[in-house]
């Protein structure tokens, strides 16, 4: 509303306009014109909408120090009153529970006014308060009227509005005298929002919606490189970092609502009844760290609400190191995406020989020079298969199958026949009886001149090679023997080197060719192959003849040809070539023969000779090392020296060129990859869990306490204790001085007419 100060010496159209609005104001037209009449030097301008907007209340003015009549506060509250040489400055604080609506302004404002709280002559009359129950409004509130100032033209010698630029009430046109009673915005939106989020614990909950992001953004993480390879983030950032991080922020999230929550139950704990003041030193030293924490416990023995707090506050500890227990870093093998080929040796077919003029030929030189290898190897160990071809160390390779030479060795001593004859006296060394050693197929061993034989059925009969058919004693069931068979050889022996009565061993040895199936790895740069399956099914068959055979050797006998072989649930035929089979054959039987004699004529008549003899001989002086049996340590070094000589002539088929693709495998690099343990990340979402559960049943304690939201709040804590508690703690002093005051006053946390306070006692000492 505004008044002009004016000269009237008669009603104008101002003031009939200005009866019309006390009328509708309120004011009967008798009242309003005396209302009227009493002011003859102004003109009243009264809005036109009744009191409708609540307005703000508790300001303070400042006059001008030069003013003598400076008052402390106005008499009119809801009103700003800017005067001359003053600015006054809005007073926060809260608000009422009540409003006040003024239902009409005054006309005349000066500092007796103010400091009376009474109207004075020539002013308008009193101002009538309404208190009313609050209405809300998000509007900023302003006067009755609507708008934001009330302007009112006083006499210029009374009061001016300042000029300086800082004047946020300055006077606008020509009016220079112009005074505006300015109603004032209370709720400024900041301070709004931040006393809002006081009071509905808007901070803390956003605090749990942090946390819980922030574990989210673990979980997500983890889940992203969960047994992925090891990260190469920029800057040379680590996943740990980048989980270090976000677990700060969880922890940060839930530590904050857990000691606030903790710093409201401080003032909870003082309402249940009188407590030492001290107590409310320990609760704040609770709600800011574990060690508070671990001190509160002891005092409250876990029988109070507050004891949840304390231990999220001691377990926030082992947060950090828990969290990063989540992610372990190892190294598996995976396959290398560049580089050379893995590739192992195979063949499916075998043709090398070198034809002799009269003759079936012989092998060439390397096949002698496996045969070789593989017989003069220690007995005791072991030739390894050929060492496949691996760039990085680490490959595998698929089963795969290749044309081989695969051997069996078996003890045939039941099959001896000994028969006794007269000794020969005139030999170097002789014995009044002999023994003859036979096998049923003519094998023998002639008592008297040797103590061990080697006997290879010939591999020809009238020029043609072949192998024997019914020749084999142990191995006669075995399939398609009389067509792989390349060696089939007969070792009798005396066990006693000097020829005395004793006793005999016999051995048959099968070398024959067959399709093996492999299984091969290279692990940190060492080779392991084995045999996973071995087959000597043959695709086609050769013509048999039947010939007779001299030196008490009967049989039948193959004509060797070529050989096509094809192992089962398999499309690939591995052939043997006639002639190079036949050169092969009749190698090994000439190299598997010969005898080995004692005696001062003794010695040895072939390289194979003395190699069985060894393993033969050395096996009885092991088997008091290994717990065998003599017999077994024999069949042993045999079967041990047999299968060097098979992989030897393997090694060397399968490496040959041109003779079958090498079999493709996998290489494989070490990788770092990242493995994460689920397990550990519960200890911080347990945590976030109890942190939220905590502030929840702490809110539902303070209302059931009708205890307001005070929290940590340092401001409440100043102005907690009454005057005679103040009085008693006297002046701050050193820490342990004030702890002993506190200690000896016994407080309770009560709620009078001017608000919160600590109320209590004290002990006597």
């Amino acid at each position: 509303m505004e008044i002009h100060d004016v000269e009237r010496d008669s009603e104008t159209d101002d003031d009939q306009r200005s009866l019309r609005e006390l009328e509708m104001a309120g004011y009967t037209r008798e009242d309003a014109r005396d209302l009227f009449q009493q002011y003859p030097r102004h003109t009243l301008t009264i809005p036109r909408k009744p009191v409708q907007k609540p307005i703000s209340s508790h300001f303070r003015e400042n006059l001008s120090p030069t003013s003598p009549t400076a008052p402390a506060r106005t008499s009119f509250p809801d009103i700003e009153i800017v005067s001359q040489d003053s600015i006054t400055q809005r007073t926060t604080g809260e608000e009422n529970t009540s409003r006040y609506f003024p239902d009409f302004d005054f006309e005349t404002v000066t500092p007796e006014t103010v400091r009376d709280h009474t109207p004075v002559q020539d002013s308008s009359r009193e101002l009538s308060i309404v208190q009313e129950e609050p209405v809300h409004t998000d509007r900023p509130l302003s006067y009755i009227s609507g708008v934001e100032e009330i302007q009112y033209v006083a006499p210029k010698s009374r009061l001016k509005a300042p000029d300086h630029e800082d004047n946020p009430y300055q006077s606008v046109g020509s009016q220079d005298n112009l005074l505006k009673l300015h109603v004032p915005n209370r709720k400024d939106t900041r301070n709004w929002i931040w006393r809002r989020s006081a009071d509905w614990w808007l901070m803390e909950f956003l605090s749990c919606l942090l946390s819980l992001l922030a574990s989210a953004a673990i979980v997500i993480i983890l889940k992203v490189y969960d047994d992925q390879p090891l990260p190469k983030l920029p800057h040379s950032i680590t996943l740990n970092s980048i989980l270090a991080l976000f677990a700060a922020l969880a922890k940060a999230g839930l530590m904050i609502p857990s000691s606030e929550a903790l710093s409201q139950l401080k003032w909870v704990w003082f309402t249940e009844e009188e407590r030492p003041l001290v107590d409310f030193e320990t609760f704040d030293q609770a709600s800011r760290g574990p060690f508070g924490g671990i001190k509160l416990l002891g005092m409250l023995k876990f029988g109070h609400l507050a004891s949840i707090g304390a231990i999220i506050s001691i377990l926030s500890i082992a947060t950090s190191p828990i969290t990063q227990q989540i992610i372990s870093y190892h190294e598996r093998f995976v396959p290398a995406t560049s580089g050379p080929l893995a590739q192992a040796p195979r063949s499916d077919l075998f043709m090398a020989y070198n034809p002799l003029s009269g003759s079936t030929g012989v092998p060439d030189l390397s096949m002698q020079q496996a045969v070789k290898m593989g017989l003069f190897n220690a007995a005791n160990e072991s030739i390894a298969a050929s060492t496949p071809s691996c760039a990085t160390g680490n490959c595998t390779w698929p089963e795969f199958s290749s044309l081989g030479i695969c051997s069996k060795v078996a003890n045939v001593t039941s099959f001896l026949h000994v028969a006794t004859v007269p000794g020969n006296l005139s030999a170097s060394i002789g014995y009044l009886t002999e023994n003859n050693v036979t096998l049923p197929n003519g094998a023998y061993l002639q008592a008297g001149e040797m103590a061990m034989n080697i006997t290879t059925l010939p591999d020809t009969v009238g020029g043609v090679a072949v192998s024997a058919v019914n020749y084999s004693l142990a191995f006669s069931n075995e399939p398609n023997a009389e067509y792989t068979t390349i060696s089939n050889h007969f070792i009798i022996w005396q066990n006693n080197e000097g020829q005395s009565q004793g006793d005999f061993g016999a051995l048959e040895v099968l070398m024959y060719w067959c399709v093996n199936t492999y299984s091969t790895q290279i692990r940190a740069g060492v080779s392991t192959t084995n045999i996973t399956a071995s087959s000597v099914n043959i695709g086609s068959n050769n013509a048999s003849i039947t010939l007779p055979v001299g030196n008490n050797m009967n049989g039948t006998y193959q004509k060797y040809g070529e050989l096509a072989m094809n192992p089962m649930n398999s499309t690939t035929n591995y052939i043997v070539d006639g002639p190079a089979n036949a050169a092969l054959t009749s190698y090994m039987a000439l190299t598997f023969r010969g005898t080995y004699s004692v005696g001062v004529a003794g010695g040895y008549s072939s390289d194979a000779a003395m190699v069985l003899e060894s393993a033969l001989y050395g096996g009885p002086s092991q088997a008091n090392v290994t717990g065998k049996t003599a017999d077994d340590m024999q069949l042993s070094g045999v079967q041990n020296l047999t299968q060097n000589i098979a992989t030897s002539m393997t090694n060397n088929i399968r490496s040959r060129q041109f003779v079958g693709d090498p079999a493709i495998g996998i290489s494989y690099i070490n990788q770092a990859y990242v493995k994460v343990s689920w397990a550990w990340l519960s200890f911080l979402l347990i945590l976030l869990a109890s942190s939220f559960a905590f502030l929840l049943a702490t809110i539902v304690k303070s209302r059931a306490a009708k205890v307001d939201v005070i929290c940590s709040s340092a401001l409440a804590t100043a102005c907690a204790l009454s005057q005679e508690m103040r009085d008693y703690m006297g002046p701050i002093e050193l820490r342990g001085r004030t702890w002993e005051n506190a200690n000896g006053l016994r407080v309770r946390l009560d709620r009078g007419a001017m608000g919160w306070s600590l109320e209590g006692r004290v002990l006597v000492r």
